[in-house]
């Protein structure tokens, strides 16, 4: 489609005046006869099939101005007439040929509905020197954006243009969001396709291509270039207080160009926008921005302040800025290509990494050298080297701190894991040790009751004493480990908010390094195993003894039967 849609433009322009603004290209043709009007219709009805266009324009002139007509072929195939003046004059009047006598009757009584009786009518006047016809053919470029659009990459934005002239006057305005508008759409990159292109230009965000070189290996480049443009701006607006931020706010990188085929395009495009460049750099290293009407309030805060309000005006040459001082204007600084490239170099560094504490140290280190926006675009250079020779030692006192918080974290972890070790052995050596007091004293308990307490008391009643003190241990055994079990959880709670404490201060990856959360894990299964274990044990000794009580004295159930035997056969 695409190619099918850039050689319907081509033969357009090649046989069409054209004329073209921000939102719609005008297509004209005159003195239309019969070839030509074939050359219309299929043409228009080429482009139709393609996209969506307005009505085709049939105006027809009678040379001594007794009427004007204007015959309206819809996309839709009706046809509707208006009327531009018309002096009702006899047709057998004015002509001598019946198709033209019964053409102007048609039209003025309105029978013209639909493409056939269009073309008969147009066949009455077509070849009469009497009638002028002339051809208009309005077509909006939202249509033909929307169609390129759906044939290329969804994510892409895509505005069209015929001439790189319109465009060029599209940007010229000082009004920042009126250029936000122009260049960013609600999502994915922006593509401009301008006809007359002589060569693609394009970044990682922003690209220029023709109909043509819409199938070139070029623009695959292009729609497959990482899109950096949203991640940064988010990072401005995060360090930043900017008003309105969402509706003017372009961060500087946005133009910055891989491949530049066109040149003097490119030069062109930039020096448009070289004054809200840099306004955009500056926003970016500011701390808070208010909008006060047609200018802007600027603060960046350091180890002093910087406050002034700026406003930006287009020159004879270009842009400057004009620095406001109680309505005055106390200062105008010309926008050079040098001043626009160093701020681009500090924008690019103070957002590349670290952005945080970049930008803590540029502010300072700007707040130290002025506290005018003069002196800050004249020294911009200068600040820019101090702020990246104080960063290396901002960064040595960084890493110096970092070293102490990860030894810091270390140990922690060593402690911490020692102390859930020993707590786990607590837990095996209470289940060895506790099982073994119960059974041995059971064993002991009962081989003296057999032995020597039949004479005193019965059997059962000994018994049931003897467990009296073994439920008491087992409680009180289980007791203890539900203890440590909740010194295990708040030692994990403990770890956990120390974690928290440390994640935000360290990276991500180099923190997942240092913690070894499989250990952590693994032993705490362990305790946890071990807890149910302990508890599903001594809880079936507990009650094991207390039925065992309740049998003997209560009910002579099966463990009193065995008893009885035991003593029937003893004796």
């Amino acid at each position: 489609m695409i190619s099918e849609l850039d050689s319907i433009i081509t033969d357009l322009q090649g046989s069409w005046d054209v004329s073209e603004d921000t939102s719609t290209i005008t297509f004209t043709r005159d003195n239309i006869d019969q070839t030509a009007y074939e050359e219309i219709v299929d043409q228009i009805s080429d482009l139709r099939s393609i996209i969506d266009g307005r009505s085709l324009i049939f105006k027809l002139e009678e040379t001594r101005d007794v009427f004007q007509f204007r015959l309206h072929w819809e996309p839709s195939n009706t046809v509707t007439v208006s009327t531009d003046s018309d002096q009702e004059t006899d047709p057998e009047d004015l002509f001598n040929s019946d198709d033209a006598i019964s053409a102007l009757t048609q039209i003025r009584e309105n029978r013209i509905s639909d493409f056939d009786s269009l073309e008969d009518c147009l066949a009455g006047f077509i070849e009469n020197e009497l009638i002028e016809i002339s051809v208009i053919y309005r077509l909006d470029t939202d249509h033909i954006g929307s169609a390129i659009q759906s044939e290329i990459d969804g994510s892409s934005t895509v505005r069209f243009y015929l001439q790189k002239s319109t465009f060029l006057n599209h940007i010229d305005t000082g009004d920042l969001s009126a250029i936000k508008s122009l260049f960013v759409s609600d999502g994915g990159k922006e593509l401009f396709v301008i006809q007359d292109l002589s060569a693609p230009c394009y970044g990682s965000d922003l690209g220029f291509f023709s109909l043509t070189e819409l199938s070139t290996t070029q623009f695959e480049d292009f729609i497959h270039l990482r899109s950096t443009f949203r991640d940064t701006i988010s990072s401005v607006g995060r360090e930043c207080v900017i008003d309105d931020f969402e509706n003017i706010y372009i961060t500087p990188d946005f133009f910055e160009f891989k491949a530049v085929n066109d040149e003097p395009f490119v030069d062109s495009v930039l020096s448009k926008i070289s004054g809200h460049r840099l306004l955009y750099s500056i926003f970016s290293l500011s701390d808070v921005v208010r909008r006060r009407s047609d200018r802007w309030q600027i603060r960046i805060s350091g180890k002093k302040i910087l406050e002034q309000e700026i406003r930006l005006e287009e020159a004879r040459s270009g842009w400057k800025i004009q620095v406001i001082n109680s309505e005055e204007v106390d200062s105008e600084i010309p926008v050079t290509d040098e001043i626009v490239d160093a701020f681009d170099e500090v924008f690019q560094w103070a957002y590349e990494v670290r952005v945080t504490d970049r930008i803590s140290v540029l502010r300072n280190i700007i707040t130290l050298y002025t506290t005018t926006i003069e002196g800050l675009i004249q020294n911009i250079e200068e600040i820019h080297e101090s702020a990246k020779s104080n960063f290396k030692f901002y960064t040595q006192e960084s890493v110096d701190e970092f070293i102490g918080m990860q030894q810091e974290v270390s140990n922690y972890l060593l402690e911490t894991q020692r102390e859930f070790s020993e707590l786990r052995r607590n837990l095996a050596n209470s289940l060895s040790r506790d099982l073994f007091r119960v059974f041995g004293f059971l064993v002991v308990t009962w081989v003296g009751i057999f032995l020597q307490l039949e004479k005193i008391a019965t059997v059962r009643d000994a018994l049931s004493v003897s467990l009296v003190p073994v439920v008491f241990y087992l409680v009180l055994s289980i007791r203890a480990v539900h203890g440590l079990s909740q010194q295990f959880s708040s030692l994990e709670d403990s770890r956990d908010s120390y974690y928290r404490m440390y994640k935000r201060q360290m990276n991500e990856d180099l923190f997942k390094e240092i913690v070894n959360s499989d250990e952590d894990e693994r032993i705490s299964d362990q305790f946890q195993t071990d807890k149910r274990i302990y508890y599903a044990l001594f809880g079936l000794l507990l009650l094991l003894s207390v039925y065992a009580v309740i049998d003997l004295q209560l009910i002579q159930g099966p463990i009193s039967d065995i008893i009885q035997s035991i003593l029937s056969e003893t004796n």
